[in-house]
Parts: structure tokens; sequence; C-alpha cells
């Protein structure tokens, strides 16, 4: 999704450093996200996503986090509900 973001923003012929798009580790966020910035749009792990939101809070800037992933998945027409439930209900949760 950010790549089609960016592909979308970028064709607007936008100034330079009106926005930017950055791809990396952590150590790259983490580094950006302490940086003068006012706004931080974040989609990974929950872990990183409470300390982005905590450090946006510290700063006063808005943030958008989408954390966890859902595991999406296609159900086909060649399957039988019933059974596909059980897969995606184990794909989904983390059954203890």
């Amino acid at each position: 999704m950010g790549k089609l973001i960016e592909e979308v923003m970028l064709s607007h012929k936008l100034p330079e450093g009106v926005f930017s798009e950055v791809y990396g580790a952590g150590d790259i966020g983490w580094n950006l996200a302490n940086e003068k910035i006012d706004f931080i749009r974040f989609t990974g792990s929950v872990k990183v996503g409470e300390q982005l939101s905590e450090l946006a809070g510290k700063k006063f800037i808005k943030a958008i986090l989408e954390l966890g992933g859902s595991n999406p998945f296609i159900v086909f027409e060649d399957v039988t509900v019933q059974d596909i439930v059980k897969k995606i209900y184990a794909k989904r949760f983390k059954i203890c």
C-alpha cells in the first residue's frame, strides 16, 4: 500500500520535500521518527507501533498506525465453507 501511495503522490509533481516515503529496517525508521517531523505513518508490529505512539505523543504530532497483520485470505468457489473456516481461524488466531 505504501508504494501505491508513493506513486500517486509523486505523480502530482509536488515540490521537493512535501512527501517522502522511506523503506528500511527499524533503525532507519526510529532515526527518522526522532527527527523534526510533524506526522508518522507506520505499518508493522504492535511493539514498534506502541513505541512510535508514545513518541508521537511526546512530540504532539499526529500518527496513523496500522499494527499487527490480519492474515488476509481469498476463498474460492471450489471449497467447502465449513472446512475453510477452520483453516482461516487457525491462521488468524493463535490457539493456546
